[in-house]
């Protein structure tokens, strides 16, 4: 403990240290504050001040404690290095408080080099008028009308005497000297406007409150104030002033629409008077009659006054019309037979209570005075019930203790001082004291209503308090907060939560607002919060965290001009009169806290001043400004109540699971072994288990005190309750259990209480709960720094199964069966009540001295002693000590046994051994009236219950008649109307723990089930057919009073005992069904049901198959709890299961691995459950399983013999069962087989040096298969087991990869060195050695400097993977270095063989590298298209076109150029003869290309395909003809021009995207042609006229070409050009026969020979030359799909060129790939391979 203090204590005099010198240095600073920026500095240090200074006090008081801890007789005390600290403190203190009254301003510009001299100028902050004129009058004359000053001058003197309003609305414009004079005037634009003056002043004097006494101050503020306003208007020198003020006045008499209109008529009037205000309203009155209709009528209209109506606003909504107040009665609505009052009709008052209850709650009737115009809330009639007096009409009054619930659903709202003493209400008070009969919700309300009159708006204003909040690094944020007096809980915003960075938990809790909506809470925090006056007490609290606590408060401006009281208050918000957000509220708990004497009140329509240790509260009526609009608010946060019994509900329908113990449930039961003990008597004492130290509790005793005053109050109006409460408590202090105590220690907790009223109970109907949950002032609770401990009470359905099991049953509890357990005395401090007998008396401190309920661990301790008795005491009771283990749950002990005797033994053994706990066994009951004879009387249950009148028990929730033996329902039940609230409500209401109503229940789980897929709201009405479905259940519901279940399954020791149960299901749910079947030593057969569950098939549509899988899985659950049940107290001979689809039966019959995860999973834990050997098949109509998944009506299930009974063939011999094995049809043919999969297993005998091998070949990083090395080496134990992979760890690893690789390669050399023999040539030059196993480079370096691992280097092979990541990782490290220096990096630690080539083949691989530079890849060049090789009818028939420019040619001839325009150049070739045609085109439009196309069509004849790339112009000269030739197919052209059409059609081709080399031919052509145009024309600018004829010329110099080489002899024919296929045909050519090979041809025919001599000599001469491939000889790696490859973009940084994968080839005809279709982030791309860049490392 000592050193824990010392360590403490060390801590603690470092923070003090640091405080110090934080403060030390500030003040060392206090002499170099000369610049703004230091200044800044000084100030934004000094926020923290006020949190320094309390850390360091409560840092020295912590340091005085803990040494006075340490050393109590020689430390003494000493706070002085807090006078040292504080004397420090004010003088830096000081220092900030003269820095906040120098004026900053960031529009100041100062000069550096003139120092202007200092005027005693007056300030103005742009809200006080009263300084304007003097402000003015001075800057005027000493700076504006100032000659020697320059304007960069007087704006400096003018900004510099700016603050607030009026320096922020200059701080947009630059303070310059060029702005000076726009700066000065807009200042006095604004202010020295002299009716904005004037009616400054006059508010002044309207304003001023007469003085409330003759003294100095008063008479000064009068000369100050009014006086100065006086001299102020004087000075104006208004020409009629006494018309001005009268018009002002009178304006302000208006309303503000009217008053709008006004200023807006008057603004070009300098000084408007009051005959200008005459003249306006007159107008005015005019216009409105023109407009409403010609109406002289002086009074109001209806409906049309222009004052707002008065809007009150809470969470109580009336959705009915309102109506007048008349006597007129309509029909009754309880006979709508007479026109009479309610209470006047006979039909009513004679009709029962119950009846009149609902038919006036159904209604929406007033509970007092029976009116349907409105509700209890609204009614106004002072009288109440005649006989109890409380707050509803006496024909509703109950002679018998009503239902608790009666009235709290009835939409009926008490204030805490009406309803004080009505046991029907649940309201709360102050405290949050109650008498309740449930668990109540949480509420959090708050309201705002909005009034207005005739003359002022005014609105309600709530108290908002700013707050300084801690986050969770200490620092503070201010934040405002709501005071809400009738919340029980705070909530802060998430906005709010998530700036103070505060630990939000989640909580099942939500918000609700007005017309049921809600929304979720996110969660539950903790904060701590001071207020923004002083830091003397701070507040820690719990809060619910929402998305939004408010949108404004107020949700207005308010007027503030007449709340003169809150003068000089200090007030808790200052900002109380403006609009903001509000981050949290502060609920009725810290509310009282904050609570003190004394308010401040002004006049009666004042808002007061209420006082609390945060500041003034402002709360009241309020006015408002003109034209502001209220937004009214509500809301309130309700716990889940509906969810919660619903989800316990549901709870109850799922099978029993087995519970597994918690770190915290260890922990609190190795506690209980520590510190349990046993007093002389046998009782049993325990401790509280704390979680957390009580040091953290705070004060508890004042909410204690409040609480106890306010359950008082409610139990002094309701003398009933009051006597039964008193009772209780005189019980506990008569007993021993409460005990006085006079000397009040420090510490410990107060725990509030409050009443429980239990109707339904045979013996304590009111109860005193305790409430360990209240939070003290720290925030925390008893609860919440308690374990809660294991829940050790054995389930529901196994005690009620075994209350089944034999034919007798009894059942007993025990009598306060907390209270006998004692506590140990040192923690009765943490059980301290408050109570008094009398309300005159003294409050009264008590201890309770025993386990309490309402404490979180005492269900834990109580169970946890009756456990340690059935230990303590198994020798002396053998019999009754198991049975304290199974069949107690909570304080009640069930149990069934098969004879007289052992049931008397039993329940003798039973009452001891309890006795000797000190637990008193009461209420006992039973079947046996023999057994009942042996109990004493006083013991008996009958005791405290009449039998004659009613023979039921209850138990655990089951109704139980003792004397016939059977269960039974009692069903009272009320018709609720169809809504998914009512509908669920209901629904959760229903207790059926062993699935007797079953398919009844079902019905109910389908009809919520329809409700939440129909997504229907709480309180909206589903369709026609839902409701009708619940009107019908609804209606049948009391008929399941007529079933009677026998108790009994009669299974006994000496019976064969055989458990069945079916399972099936439908498309709606799946259930199963047990049944026993117990045959006695007779051979009397005995069928009972044991039990059932269903559950609703899921959203998600199954096939029937599996769902019935489902079934079966719920069967086999059930089954073995029920089996566990049974098994230790009876011999079970047999299990059967029954399912009838037989495809279910195959899988579960199969092995689970032969299906798919859905079918598999879950046949795993059906053969784990039950032995797929006991499973068989039944027959859909004998299945009572089929009845319970499609569910029953309540009339049908009474009658259903299958389901009670079950199959008639159980009642016969099991013989006559032919029960037969299952046959398992082919799991091949199941849809859910598992898909067949070959797995081949590979047993590698060779040694560990080739797993370390396989295994590099995995990874692709040298670090990541180190670390799996190291791993390996951990599982093997070759490396210790720690938290994080060590640099020791890494080096074994790597030792071992090492010798793993040596041994591989070298493996013959490792011998020869061992051996001191030679090793290989290759190495042996190395002179290499052994060190620790690894071979080392010898090497002739030995007398250098170089370290050991430089000079004697580890040698490693080539070609290995291993050596592959080791160079990886050495490239990456390095920064992608170049592989000379890799190599030198390298060899200062290995040696690599062939190191320069291997390292040079591994940077090549690296991908990084390769995208810096990249190298494309090529295919073999194709072979020339068939165009290209043979001969055509004409040439052009195959053309290529392209563009090339822009050249600069102008439209007219001139001296000097105007203009100049862009013209290109728009080439066509044969692809055939290369024959080009060149035209000129003024842009490369499509329509222009058009132009240039029917040119060279109307010039060179028509063609038949065209070729380009994929330029724009185009492509859309491609579209264009594609749609001409569309139009020209239809059935309207197609008869007349169809050989025309045939003829002249054009088929247009592209070569791939950026691949320019397809187009070689044409792209050959624009050098030549580009050359010839340089020389001629060079820099000289010509006419398009002028361009067309030189590119005419050049074409012609083009097609004179010569296509093949020239001879040298003279003889031979002249050589083969271009030219000499042209203009030799018709432009539209027929075909010709061939007579190129005659000598003798007609006329006619010599035209053609000459052309098809010019082809011939083209074959012979020409065609030979095309034969040799110039580049691209080769095939290299071809591209594949799959490949990922860099795409090449002209113009870009190669870094930037984009990734892609290549998705689809386009292989030619002699099936190489040229083409490719890339996948890319910006979708898929055509390029060529020459474009592509495939990744080296694949």
């Amino acid at each position: 403990m000592s050193t824990k203090l010392e360590a403490k204590l060390k801590c603690l005099i470092a923070k003090r240290e640091s405080y110090f010198s934080y403060v030390q240095t500030l003040y060392n600073e206090r002499t170099g504050l000369k610049d703004a920026t230091s200044q800044k500095a000084f100030k934004a240090k000094c926020q923290n001040l006020d949190y320094v200074r309390q850390a360091f006090v409560e840092t020295v008081s912590e340091i005085n404690s803990a040494s006075m801890e340490l050393d109590p007789d020689k430390y003494t005390p000493d706070f002085k290095s807090v006078e040292s600290f504080l004397e420090i403190l004010g003088h830096v203190q000081s220092i900030q408080d003269k820095l906040k009254d120098k004026p900053t301003s960031s529009s100041v510009v100062e000069s550096p080099k003139v120092k202007l001299p200092t005027l005693d100028l007056p300030m103005f902050d742009g809200e006080n008028l009263f300084q304007w004129e003097v402000f003015f009058q001075s800057f005027k004359s000493m700076i504006h009308n100032n000659a020697t000053l320059t304007n960069d001058q007087k704006v400096q003197y003018l900004v510099s005497k700016l603050s607030g309003k009026a320096l922020s609305m200059i701080s947009g414009t630059p303070a310059t000297g060029d702005n000076y004079q726009c700066i000065y005037d807009s200042l006095v634009d604004r202010y020295n406007d002299q009716r904005t003056l004037a009616s400054y002043y006059i508010d002044q004097l309207l304003s001023f409150k007469p003085l409330k006494g003759e003294t100095v101050d008063q008479l000064n503020n009068f000369l100050d104030k009014y006086c100065a306003a006086v001299k102020g208007l004087q000075t104006l020198n208004i020409r009629d002033l006494s018309g001005f003020m009268l018009g002002y006045i009178g304006a302000s008499k208006l309303d503000s629409e009217t008053a709008r209109q006004y200023q807006l008529c008057s603004k070009d009037i300098p000084i408007p008077t009051f005959d200008n205000l005459l003249s306006f309203v007159k107008d005015h009155v005019k216009v409105l009659r023109g407009i409403q209709g010609s109406s002289f009528s002086s009074g109001p209209k209806s409906g049309t006054s222009y004052s707002k109506p008065k809007v009150t606003h809470s969470f109580i909504v009336n959705d009915k019309p309102s109506h007048s107040v008349t006597h007129t009665f309509n029909a009754c609505l309880f006979c709508n037979k007479q026109k009479h009052p309610l209470y006047m009709c006979e039909k009513f008052k004679h009709s029962p209570v119950t009846q009149r209850h609902s038919f006036v709650k159904s209604q929406g009737i007033c509970f007092n005075c029976l009116s349907p115009k409105h509700r209890l809330q609204d009614c106004r009639l002072k009288t109440n019930c005649s006989k109890c007096n409380m707050r509803h009409n006496s024909l509703l009054h109950f002679d018998s203790q009503p239902n608790p619930n009666v009235f709290r659903n009835s939409g009926v709202v008490h204030s805490s001082a009406s309803n004080a003493c009505d046991p029907h209400s649940n309201g709360t008070g102050e405290g949050n004291s109650r008498v309740e009969t449930s668990q109540p919700s949480t509420l959090s309300m708050c309201t705002h209503s909005t009034e207005s009159s005739g003359v002022v708006e005014t609105t309600v204003l709530l108290g908002t308090v700013k707050v300084n909040i801690f986050d969770h690094v200490g620092q503070i944020h201010s934040m405002r907060m709501l005071l809400d007096s009738g919340s029980q809980s705070q909530f802060l915003s998430q906005a709010a939560a998530r700036e103070l960075g505060l630990v939000v938990s989640k909580v099942p809790a939500s918000v609700k607002g007005i017309c049921g909506s809600t929304s979720a809470v996110k969660g539950t925090t903790s904060f701590t919060f001071t207020s923004h006056l002083t830091n003397n007490v701070k507040y820690s609290t719990e809060a619910y965290v929402v998305s939004q606590i408010l949108d404004k408060i107020p949700s207005c401006a308010l007027d503030t001009k007449h709340l003169t009281h809150l003068t000089g208050l200090p007030l808790a918000d200052t900002e109380f009169h403006k609009p903001g957000v509000v981050h949290g509220i502060i609920g009725a708990n810290l509310f009282a806290q904050v609570l003190e004497s004394g308010k401040v009140t002004g006049s009666a329509q004042a808002p007061i001043a209420i006082r609390t240790s945060l500041g003034y509260v402002v709360m009241g009526s309020v006015p408002i400004l003109a034209h502001s609009v209220p937004e009214p608010f509500c809301g309130f946060l309700e716990q889940p109540l509906l969810e919660t019994t619903l989800s316990k509900f549901f709870e109850l329908e799922e099978v029993p699971q087995p519970q597994y113990l918690n770190q915290d449930d260890k922990i609190c039961e190795e506690f209980f072994q520590l510190t349990h003990s046993r007093d002389t008597s046998g009782r049993y004492c325990v401790r509280l288990p704390f979680c957390e130290p009580p040091s953290v509790l705070g004060n508890s005793k004042e909410i204690a005190r409040r609480r106890f005053l306010s359950l008082e109050k409610k139990l002094s109006t309701c003398e009933d309750l009051h006597d039964k409460y008193h009772a209780a408590i005189q019980e506990f202090i008569d007993l021993g259990f409460l005990t006085l105590i006079t000397d009040e220690s420090e510490g410990g907790y107060y725990i509030p209480h409050h009443a429980v009223v239990r109707p339904d109970k045979v013996t304590t109907k009111v109860r005193c709960v305790m409430d360990a949950s209240c939070k003290t002032t720290s925030g925390k609770s008893l609860n919440d720094i308690l374990y809660t401990g294991e829940k050790l009470y054995t389930e529901l359905l196994s005690i009620l199964l075994q209350f089944r099991m034999h034919s007798i049953a009894m059942t007993a509890d025990i009598k306060k069966m907390f209270c006998q357990v004692l506590m140990h005395p040192d923690d009765h401090k943490y059980q301290r009540i408050l109570w008094r007998s009398t309300p005159d008396g003294p409050i009264q401190n008590y201890e309770l001295n025993r386990v309490v309920f309402g404490v979180k661990p005492s269900p834990y301790l109580s169970q946890r002693v009756l456990k340690q008795l059935s230990i303590d005491e198994a020798e002396k009771y053998p019999v009754a000590s198991p049975r304290v283990c199974t069949n107690f749950y909570m304080d009640d002990f069930v149990c069934s046994v098969e004879n007289i005797s052992e049931a008397q033994e039993l329940q003798t053994q039973m009452v001891n051994i309890c006795q000797s706990g000190g637990f008193e066994l009461v209420k006992w009951s039973t079947n046996s009236q023999p057994l009942l004879q042996s109990i004493p009387e006083d013991n008996r249950l009958s005791a405290h219950v009449n039998f004659e009148s009613d023979m039921t028990i209850k138990i655990l929730g089951l109704q139980w008649q003792a004397l016939d033996d059977y269960f039974y329902f009692n069903v009272n039940w009320s018709d609720r109307p169809c809504t998914k609230r009512s509908v669920l409500s209901a629904i959760s209401t229903i207790f059926d723990p062993l699935g007797f109503l079953q398919p009844t229940i079902l019905c109910c789980k389908l009809l919520i089930s329809d409700l939440w897929k129909e997504k229907i709201d709480w309180d909206e009405s589903p369709p026609t057919d839902m409701c009708d479905r619940w009107q019908l259940f609804q209606s049948q519901l009391c008929e399941l009073s007529q079933l009677k279940i026998p108790r009994p399954l009669y299974l006994s020791s000496t019976h064969s005992i055989l458990l069945i149960g079916f399972a099936d299901a439908s498309e709606k749910a799946y259930a199963a069904v047990i049944y026993s079947r117990s045959v006695s030593p007779s051979g009397e057969v005995t069928v009972g049901l044991v039990c059932s569950k269903s559950k609703v098939a899921p959203l998600k549509t199954e096939s029937i198959p599996r769902l019935e899988l489902c079934a079966g899985l719920l069967l086999s659950n059930l089954m073995q709890s029920v089996v566990k049940t049974f098994s230790p107290l009876v011999n079970l001979s047999q299990v059967l299961c029954f399912l009838d689809s037989t495809v279910a039966l195959d899988w579960i019959h199969s092995s689970p691995h032969r299906w798919a995860p859905f079918v598999a999973n879950r046949v795993s834990k059906i053969q784990h459950n039950v032995d797929p050997k006991q499973w068989y098949h039944v027959a859909g109509k004998e299945n009572p399983a089929d009845c319970v998944s499609r569910g029953l009506l309540p009339s049908e299930l009474v009658q259903h013999r299958l389901f009670y009974d079950g199959p008639p063939w159980l009642t016969l011999p099991q013989e006559q069962w032919s029960l037969s094995d299952y046959s398992v049809s082919d799991p091949s043919t199941h849809l859910e087989a598992r898909k067949s999969e070959l797995t081949c297993a590979l047993v590698n005998t060779n040694t560990a040096e080739d797993l370390i091998g396989n295994l590099s070949l995995r990874f692709s990083s040298w670090t990541k298969f180190l670390r799996c090395v190291v791993y390996i080496l951990r599982f093997v134990h070759l490396l210790p087991q720690k938290s994080a992979i060590e640099l020791s760890d890494l080096q074994v690893a790597e030792d071992r990869v090492i010798k793993s690789v040596q041994q591989k390669h070298f493996a013959s050399d490792i011998r020869a060195l061992q051996k001191g023999e030679l090793c290989s040539p290759l190495v042996s030059k190395l002179n290499p050695f052994l060190h620790n196993g690894i071979i080392r480079v010898g090497g002739r370096l030995n007398n250098s400097q170089l370290g050991y691992e430089q000079c004697h280097p580890i040698l490693l092979p080539k070609n290995n993977q291993v050596v592959n990541l080791l160079i990886d990782h050495y490239h990456r490290v390095n920064l992608h270095t170049g592989p000379y220096l890799l190599l030198s990096l390298l060899r200062q630690r290995y040696w690599i063989l062939s190191g320069r080539s291997e390292v040079k083949k591994r940077v090549h691989k690296c991908n990084t590298c390769f995208k810096v530079k990249p190298n494309t890849v090529s295919a073999k060049m194709a072979d020339l298209p068939t165009y290209r090789v043979q001969q055509c009818a004409k040439p052009f028939v195959h053309t290529g076109v392209d563009y090339c420019g822009p050249f600069s040619v102008t439209m007219a001839k001139g001296r000097g150029i105007k203009s100049c325009r862009k013209a290109y150049v728009c080439l066509f070739i044969c692809l055939t003869t290369k024959a080009v045609h060149i035209e000129l085109a003024s842009d490369l439009s499509t329509e222009t290309f058009l132009n240039c196309f029917k040119r060279f069509l109307s010039r060179r004849g028509c063609c038949q395909v065209m070729y380009s790339d994929n330029g724009t112009n185009f492509i859309g000269a491609k579209n264009s003809l594609d749609e001409l030739y569309n139009l020209l197919v239809s059935n309207d052209y197609q008869s007349r021009l169809m050989e025309q059409l045939n003829i002249s059609r054009i088929q247009w081709k592209t070569i791939p995207p950026h691949a320019p080399h397809m187009g070689g031919i044409w792209e050959s052509q624009m050098r030549p042609m580009k050359a010839h145009l340089m020389r001629v024309v060079g820099l000289q600018i010509l006419t398009f006229e002028e361009f067309t004829t030189v590119l005419t010329q050049i074409e012609a110099l083009l097609n004179s070409r010569p296509l093949c080489q020239l001879s040298a002899d003279p003889d031979t024919l002249s050589v083969l050009t271009p030219a000499h296929f042209l203009h030799s045909e018709p432009l539209k050519w027929l075909p010709a026969e061939d007579v190129s090979t005659l000598s003798h041809v007609s006329r006619h025919q010599l035209l053609d020979q000459l052309v098809q001599c010019y082809w011939k000599r083209w074959t012979q001469e020409y065609l030979h030359q095309l034969q040799s491939r110039e580049k691209w000889n080769s095939d290299q790696h071809p591209v594949k799909v799959g490949d990922v490859v860099i795409i090449v973009q002209d113009n870009s940084p190669v870094l930037s060129w984009p990734l892609g994968v290549v998705q689809e080839v386009y292989p030619g005809k002699d099936g190489v790939i040229r083409t490719v279709l890339v996948k890319t982030k910006g979708g898929c791309l055509k390029r060529p391979v020459v474009k592509l860049c495939p990744l080296p490392s694949q």
